[in-house]
């Protein structure tokens, strides 16, 4: 059975746009950036502190930011994370100091960024987004 997710669509200028997604970690609520040029889903380390860190390959220990700087990652397993209504389970993904990239979001669009939904959980969900309807519909792996 195929999972919907409602995103709204946040106007930065009149030429940026982002989808945004909102979701529960924990007792916290956590916008999110559906972010299809993401490689991978990273969340702001202040939500994923206390949770266990998965080691990962020395060049991934690194990612890109914002105007092509490189920020340190950490892999960690999110036990149980809710995006739209939809509850995913032991999810892996990077966790960064995001708080300067939160902050340039704050100005601009009025709303702090948690995380970025990046396309390795898009592909693994064979998504298919609709920005007419504004949902994402995600497919069961059946193990592929």
């Amino acid at each position: 059975m195929p999972k919907v997710i409602p995103f709204k669509i946040i106007e930065l200028d009149a030429k940026s746009f982002h989808p945004t997604l909102t979701g529960k970690l924990g007792d916290s609520i956590i916008n999110l950036i559906l972010d299809t040029g993401a490689s991978r889903t990273v969340l702001s380390k202040h939500i994923t502190q206390g949770l266990p860190v998965i080691e990962c390959e020395a060049e991934e220990a690194f990612a890109a930011g914002v105007n092509a700087q490189t920020m340190e990652v950490e892999q960690v397993e999110i036990p149980e994370i809710t995006i739209g209504g939809s509850t995913f389970k032991n999810l892996l993904v990077f966790s960064a100091n995001l708080d300067g990239i939160s902050e340039i979001y704050h100005k601009m669009a009025g709303q702090k960024i948690d995380g970025l939904i990046g396309c390795d959980f898009l592909v693994k969900h064979k998504a298919t987004i609709n920005f007419k309807m504004r949902k994402i519909v995600l497919y069961p792996n059946n193990g592929l």
